[in-house]
């Protein structure tokens, strides 16, 4: 899998996705802060600006949800190996077109039962 996202995309999994964990640590950390990851979006060849932060928050037990074009998520989910899942299953949330996530009050629960943090947007 790392020989085919260095093929196609030319996103090294290693340095290119510690130099985006720490942008989106920052903009986690410091809300409103603007912060540029073009540099690691434009190693991507189409969907960059997703596929830089989805490589690096996903894996194969963090599902996704994806409200974009198919072709997008598909990438997602085969570059990253996470699943595909409905919204209400999601680790991480991830809106194309902006705005408030697709779902109602009792989609994400106030306290959730395990005691983690309830699906970010990114």
């Amino acid at each position: 899998m790392i020989e085919t996202i260095q093929r196609k995309h030319n996103f090294d999994i290693i340095h290119d996705a510690q130099k985006m964990f720490r942008i989106l640590l920052e903009a986690l950390a410091n809300p409103g802060r603007i912060l540029d990851f073009r540099p690691q979006a434009a190693r991507f060849a189409g969907q960059g600006r997703w596929l830089a932060p989805a490589l690096t928050l996903l894996d194969k037990e963090t599902g996704f949800f994806w409200d974009g074009d198919p072709e997008t998520g598909e990438e997602i989910r085969f570059l990253s190996g996470a699943p595909q899942v409905p919204l209400e299953e999601a680790d991480f949330i991830f809106l194309s077109q902006g705005g408030a996530p697709p779902f109602g009050r009792a989609a994400v629960p106030a306290y959730p039962p395990n005691g983690g943090s309830t699906p970010e947007t990114v």
